[in-house]
C-alpha cells in the first residue's frame, strides 16, 4: 500500500488484488483529464484512457468500469467507460474520487461488481491525493446506463470553435468564453447556445472563422 499504509484496510480484504496503485491511479486520471480537455486528441485520449482502465483492473478484480467527470471552457464533459456486456444490475460498489486538481466539480467514479471491493482503492487514492477519506464517497451512485462514450463532447467543440472566433477577432481565450457565457446569461440561454447563434450567423453569412460577430 503508499506510504507504508497498514492495518485492516492493506490486510488483502474484499478482491483487491494491488500493491501501490494509489499514485499510479492518480497519475493515470490526470493524463485521462488533460487529453479530454484538449478537443481533436482522439488517440492521446484512448492511450491515456485505455492505461487506466488497465491499472484499474489489475487493482480491483471485480473492476466494470468508470466515469470521468470534469470542465473544459465552462462545459460539463463527461468519459464513461464500461467493459462490454456489463449492466448496471452488475454494479453493487462504487467510489467517487474528487479530483481538485483537474478543476471545480472534477471527479472519477470507480464501478465494481463485489460489494466492498473498492474500500482498499479508496485509501491508497485518498493518500495520494492529500485527502481525508470523508471526501472519497462510495456506494453513492448507480449508473442509469453501462453505454461507453464521452457525454458533452459535442457541446464542447461548438463551444470552442466558437471561442476560436472570437479569438480571431482579437479576444484573447478567457475573454471569448467569458463573452459567450455572459451572452448566455443575457439571453437566458447558455454559453453553448450562444456559440451555436455565432456559428450559425457565420455560416449562413458565408464569411468563414473571420467573419465579424453579431
Amino acid at each position: 500500500m503508499l506510504g507504508g499504509l497498514s492495518g485492516p484496510l492493506s490486510m488483502g480484504r474484499n478482491d483487491s488484488a494491488f500493491g501501490p496503485h494509489g499514485r499510479s491511479h492518480v497519475d493515470g486520471v490526470e493524463v485521462l483529464s488533460t487529453a479530454l480537455h484538449q478537443v481533436g486528441t482522439a488517440e492521446d485520449l484512448e492511450r491515456a484512457l485505455a492505461a487506466l482502465l488497465d491499472d484499474f483492473r489489475r487493482a480491483v478484480a471485480s473492476a466494470l468500469g468508470l466515469q470521468l467527470t470534469t470542465q473544459a471552457s465552462g462545459e460539463r464533459v463527461a468519459l464513461v467507460h464500461f467493459w462490454p456486456g456489463v449492466t448496471p444490475a452488475q454494479v453493487r460498489t462504487s467510489l467517487e474520487v474528487p479530483l481538485p486538481r483537474a478543476g471545480p466539480g472534477a471527479a472519477v467514479v470507480f464501478y465494481a461488481a463485489v460489494p466492498g471491493a473498492l474500500v482498499d482503492l479508496a485509501a491508497d487514492l485518498a493518500f495520494a491525493l492529500g485527502l481525508g477519506l470523508d471526501r472519497l464517497r462510495l456506494d453513492r451512485h448507480t449508473p442509469d446506463s453501462t453505454a461507453s462514450g464521452i457525454r458533452g463532447l459535442a457541446e464542447l467543440s461548438l463551444l470552442e470553435r466558437a471561442i476560436g472566433v472570437l479569438i480571431e477577432q482579437g479576444s484573447d481565450p478567457e475573454s471569448a468564453e467569458r463573452e459567450l457565457a455572459g451572452r448566455g446569461v443575457a439571453r437566458g440561454t447558455t454559453g453553448v447556445e450562444q456559440a451555436r447563434v455565432l456559428l450559425g450567423q457565420l455560416n449562413r453569412r458565408g464569411s468563414g472563422p473571420g467573419g465579424s460577430a453579431p
